[in-house]
């Protein structure tokens, strides 16, 4: 399991009425997909410039952005790739944002079924 369902009630429960906090959580989502995939887009064609430096950045913000919703191994990877930035090989960096990628994309479809399953 990637997203800690804990976090989405915990989200829930910041609002009285069910219909504000669907409201809400629907946002987040379609924030974290968009930022999301903006992010990993930005990761890619940094990675191209070989600039770790504004790698490990983004890193740093696509683990806040995960984190706050629960997709916890998704924000561990991308700590692990903030520490790795710069100190690693390139190769093992742009092993990292590949498995960032797919680890975004199991977490996005496992926000959504976990958000849905409790709506």
């Amino acid at each position: 399991m990637m997203i800690k369902s804990e976090a989405i009630e915990s989200l829930r429960g910041l609002f009285d009425e069910p219909a504000e906090a669907s409201h809400f959580l629907d946002e987040l989502i379609r924030i974290f997909d968009e930022a999301g995939a903006e992010t990993l887009a930005a990761m890619h064609a940094t990675l191209a410039k070989k600039d770790t430096a504004t790698l490990a950045r983004l890193a740093h913000k696509l683990k806040g952005i995960s984190r706050n919703l629960g997709a916890e191994p998704l924000g561990n990877r991308c700590a692990s790739l903030e520490d790795k930035a710069t100190s690693s090989t390139f190769d093992e960096v742009a092993r990292e944002v590949e498995a960032i990628a797919a680890e975004f994309s199991a977490s996005s479809s496992e926000l959504r079924e976990t958000y849905y399953k409790g709506a």
